[in-house]
């Protein structure tokens, strides 16, 4: 279809900017656009990379419950990982561990046109997004998108996991189509793996991306060897409509599969 109409660019979920990047036919097609648009889901990170200096980035953030968020245009198109919100959202973050936030809104009037939460929860003098992020080193006002609130595990030994961070280093492999980090309530993390459709992925190789991963994790976080599940193609990881992970559905979808793990 990008062949044939050639557009000067487009608005994409992130899952199908991946699989363009994957072929270079389509990648060429790509990088021909002078802008492309995204929003839904976060893009993955070597995708980034490979396409922020190539043609100009525009992320469209928001929810149902908050509409679309006023953004300033970056200065430095490789930083397209961080947000640099206007202040006239009306929010700020909330501490939950580390280097995570929880971006909330406060109820501004002179800013009640940016702010669609209390249009749509009159009520409400604060909301709560449930989304962590992490704010720039030196940069006010950017923050670097981090996944949902409920997105960090918490083991039973009470050491925390941040999921989205240790499924990065999975996703970024070309014969993984999507990883999920689970374990909460459990003594140690599982990872499940959706090989990709028309890639070989075997268990021995899967465990040597576990042993360079565990290199950089304090020990009570890291990937037990044994605690992994291959996806068939038959029962794929569970997504959401705009191409996000669904982990309690998938969670649910290979439960048995968990408890095994542990046992």
């Amino acid at each position: 279809i990008l062949g044939k109409i050639q557009p000067d660019g487009g608005f994409y979920v992130p899952s199908t900017i991946r699989e363009l990047c994957l072929k270079e036919q389509s990648f060429q097609l790509l990088k021909k656009q002078t802008y492309i648009m995204y929003g839904g889901a976060p893009l993955d990170e070597w995708v980034g990379d490979l396409l922020c200096t190539e043609v100009d980035f525009h992320v469209v953030v928001g929810s149902t419950e908050t509409s679309r968020w006023p953004l300033r245009k970056l200065q430095d198109p490789r930083e397209w990982r961080y947000y640099w919100i206007d202040e006239r959202l009306g929010y700020r973050l909330e501490h939950v561990d580390g280097d995570l936030y929880e971006l909330v809104f406060e109820r501004k009037p002179e800013w009640r046109r940016f702010q669609g939460a209390f249009i749509m929860f009159p009520t409400l003098d604060v909301y709560h997004t449930q989304d962590l992020y992490t704010p720039h080193p030196t940069k006010p006002g950017h923050v670097r998108y981090r996944g949902r609130k409920d997105d960090l595990l918490k083991l039973t030994w009470l050491a925390k996991v941040r999921a989205n961070d240790l499924e990065e280093h999975f996703n970024m492999q070309l014969n993984i189509r999507a990883a999920m980090v689970g374990g909460n309530g459990k003594p140690s993390p599982f990872l499940i793996v959706e090989p990709e459709t028309d890639k070989e992925l075997g268990l021995e190789e899967v465990q040597s991306m576990i042993k360079l991963l565990n290199q950089s994790l304090s020990p009570d976080i890291c990937i037990p060897l044994q605690n992994v599940i291959i996806a068939s193609a038959e029962r794929p990881l569970v997504r959401l409509g705009k191409g996000t992970l669904d982990r309690r559905r998938t969670i649910d979808e290979y439960k048995e599969e968990i408890e095994r793990l542990y046992i």
